[in-house]
């Protein structure tokens, strides 16, 4: 069984024993539970419980941080209600309506909760960490006070007594989208879902909705409100706004935070305990008197109250409380919007039938009179003070001793600003009522079971029904008549254009003569390049073809000289005969950067323009190619390994060469 946990709060001093209201979650007087030695609780009396996975948590489990064993509950869920976050929280109800508590502390909430109720879809993510649980085991005797009255068992020692405290720390965080197109619904929750998704460390996600990894929050309203404790400033660095990638960031490492600087307290409130636990604060395990034998052994006048029922109604005047607050923010800002922005207002149509709505006014004048008779026939007494206020005997049959207040005639609200501030008013009315009840319940909480009691306040949604509408103030339609000026003004207008446009129009032309100049100097200029690019090439071969022609005429000189070298002179005669005549130095090809000047397989000089488009093909696209008859096209010496001689260059670069035999593969490299 989990146990019933509260939020810490100041006024918790050091030793268990503090009675306390489970209900309103107030403190009542000390040392209702000492020891068995009758002694008052001490830090001393603390003892560490091992953790165990609660089964019938979803989502609960053991892990190791830094050598320290954790239990971790991850929750991630849409939410309807405020109360269910409070609810997670372990925030009572009637505390959040008393003392305005929805972030653990009576200094404010972290829930916006006009943003709340005005959001399409609200998302809620936790995660709860627990480094160890301390219970004083010892600390088991009822200690009452002799001299107290039946009447006043509840106000002395509530329902339980703190008998222990939880270390570890909490992160809580609440995502209030407002849609922009509603028809998204189904995919901003399956965006959200996906965004928040632990199931790879918990195994738990409660949520559904496709996912379109096109839809953004961004495009939509977005209200983040996060709050934590323990873990130190867990906010990632470099981040200003929380976002789902920041806060799933957080969520994840959250338990490891906690593990190196957890807290005893959920909620960043710090307690004040012995100085060598000064800087922590705790979370409080409550436990009921009725759990005590000794509670049984001793004679006690009265009885604690039974509030395990009472949880249900609270929350559902939670829900109430926090409707009539975002009701009273609208009439107040309707009230501005009519002063300043020149918004009218104008009656409601009801959207249910005048009878239906007396008759339910006439429910609430009828629990108002029956209220008023059991107040005046209850005749509360007053007995001895307490800290200097009476104390009022009440019936357990009566829904307390103090005058009801009327309740509303359930009348719509004139359409002006005087029906307006009557509105406000009577919101206001409303939520005391609410508050009231709270207080009741706390005397009694067998009427929040009672079937046939009726509330004391009217319903949220009936008081929406009977506000007046607040319509916006609508711009003026444009004049359609157009500018009329006078004849003289019109003529000089229109000269004036017509002289503008004439510049204009001169500018164009002028502006479109420069760029045909600047496009014709361009294609000169390319003209010329080529120009040069060729006869460059062509003075090359020349060269090349010159210094063939002086070898072979060096070596004719040379054999008819009858020289002792006569014979290698007719020999050398003979091979540059033979290179002449097989190297071919073919033209450049326009439009191309790749020049080949001669082609040489097998001794044999290759000029077929179907060979010479195979290898400037190749060559262009830079593909490796396999040195054959098939390349080549023809086989000079068959039977016979043949030698391929290439000559080429890319654009004004040296002259390459490709000297291989067959079957080499080669390319044309830069």
């Amino acid at each position: 069984m989990p146990d019933n946990l509260a939020p810490y709060t100041n006024a918790m001093r050091l030793g268990m024993g503090e009675s306390f209201n489970s209900y309103s979650q107030q403190l009542c007087c000390d040392d209702s539970v000492v020891t068995s030695s009758t002694a008052p609780a001490k830090e001393t009396d603390l003892v560490s419980q091992p953790l165990q996975a609660d089964p019938s948590t979803q989502g609960s489990q053991l892990v190791s941080n830094g050598g320290v064993t954790q239990m971790v509950t991850w929750t991630a869920k849409f939410v309807d209600r405020i109360s269910d976050v409070t609810e997670a929280m372990d925030i009572n109800g009637s505390a959040s309506i008393k003392y305005g508590r929805i972030s653990g502390s009576a200094s404010g909430s972290f829930v916006d909760s006009s943003k709340f109720k005005t959001s399409d879809l609200n998302f809620f993510i936790q995660v709860n960490v627990i480094n160890q649980k301390l219970v004083a085991q010892d600390v088991t005797q009822f200690n009452p006070i002799q001299s107290a009255k039946a009447m006043d068992f509840n106000k002395l020692y509530g329902d339980s007594f703190i008998s222990g405290f939880i270390e570890g720390g909490q992160f809580n965080a609440v995502i209030s989208v407002k849609l922009a197109d509603r028809d998204k619904t189904e995919s901003i929750k399956g965006q959200l879902s996906v965004s928040a998704n632990f199931a790879v460390i918990s195994g738990q996600i409660d949520a559904s909705g496709s996912y379109d990894k096109n839809d953004s929050l961004q495009n939509n309203e977005t209200t983040m409100s996060v709050t934590w404790s323990g873990g130190g400033n867990v906010t990632p660095s470099g981040i200003k706004d929380w976002d789902m990638a920041s806060l799933k960031e957080t969520a994840v490492n959250f338990p490891a935070m906690v593990a190196a600087a957890p807290v005893r307290t959920r909620y960043r409130l710090i307690a004040q305990l012995d100085h060598d636990r000064a800087d922590r604060g705790y979370s409080a395990i409550l436990t009921k008197y009725t759990s005590l034998r000794s509670f049984y052994e001793q004679t006690v006048l009265g009885s604690p109250l039974d509030y395990e029922n009472a949880g249900v109604y609270t929350s559902a005047l939670l829900d109430a409380y926090l409707e009539y607050k975002s009701i009273w923010t609208d009439v107040q800002v309707g009230q501005w919007k009519v002063q300043n922005l020149g918004s009218t207002i104008t009656a409601k149509q009801l959207p249910l039938p005048a009878d239906e709505l007396s008759a339910y006014a006439k429910t609430l004048q009828d629990h108002y009179q029956s209220k008023l008779v059991k107040a005046k026939l209850s005749s509360p007494s007053t007995g001895p003070s307490v800290d200097g206020f009476e104390q009022v005997t009440v019936s357990e049959d009566t829904d307390g001793a103090e005058k009801p207040m009327k309740p509303n005639p359930c009348i719509p609200y004139p359409p002006d600003l005087l029906g307006l501030d009557k509105a406000r008013l009577d919101c206001r009315f409303e939520m005391i009522k609410i508050v009231q009840e709270v207080d009741v319940i706390t005397i009694n909480p067998l009427l929040a079971t009672d079937p046939s009691r009726a509330n004391n306040y009217l319903s949220p949604l009936v008081f929406r029904m009977l506000l007046p509408d607040i319509v916006p103030k609508l711009l003026p339609p444009p004049d359609p008549k157009p500018v009329q000026l006078p004849d003289s003004e019109l003529e000089a207008t229109k000269r004036d254009l017509a002289s503008k446009q004439a510049e204009l129009d001169a500018t164009k032309r002028d502006l479109a003569a420069k760029q045909a100049e600047l496009d014709a100097s361009k294609k000169d200029l390319a003209s010329k390049m080529s120009q040069l690019v060729t006869a460059q090439a062509a003075s090359q071969d020349a060269q090349a073809y010159l210094a063939n022609e002086a070898t072979y005429t060096a070596a004719q000189a040379a054999a008819h000289a009858n020289s002792p070298h006569g014979t290698n002179a007719v020999n050398t005669v003979k091979q540059t005969e033979s290179i002449a005549q097989n190297r071919a130095v073919l033209p450049p090809r326009p439009n191309t950067r790749l020049y080949i000047s001669t082609v040489i397989w097998g001794g044999k000089a290759l000029t077929d323009q179907s060979v010479l488009d195979r290898l400037y093909k190749l060559g262009e696209c830079k593909t490796p190619f396999t040195l054959d008859n098939q390349v080549f096209g023809i086989d000079p010496t068959p039977g016979r390994v043949k030698t391929a001689s290439i000559s080429y260059r890319w654009g004004l670069g040296p002259v390459l060469h490709i000297e291989e035999k067959e079957q080499a593969t080669v390319s044309f490299k830069e």
